[in-house]
């Protein structure tokens, strides 16, 4: 396969993937997290953990959502 046939496509491929993954973010707020990456990486990477946590260990239930995952994998996160 091309390695680049992603750098190829054109500015509407872009828009219709962009219009769909928010359209996913929009309907599964539960599983998709909107970040906005343009900001610097000290304040982007502190949002990206705080969604992962919230959806892989489901802490706004209090529970985890994904029983593979043991303690230490909770203590990298």
């Amino acid at each position: 396969q091309d390695e680049n046939r992603f750098e190829k496509e054109n500015y509407a491929f872009f828009t219709r993937v962009h219009d769909a993954f928010i359209a996913i973010a929009n309907r599964e707020p539960h599983r998709v997290a909107l970040v906005d990456a343009r900001r610097p990486s000290d304040v982007v990477h502190p949002e990206v953990v705080r969604a992962v946590r919230q959806r892989l260990l489901g802490a706004d239930q209090g529970i985890g959502q994904n029983p593979r995952l043991n303690q230490e994998t909770i203590k990298e996160l």
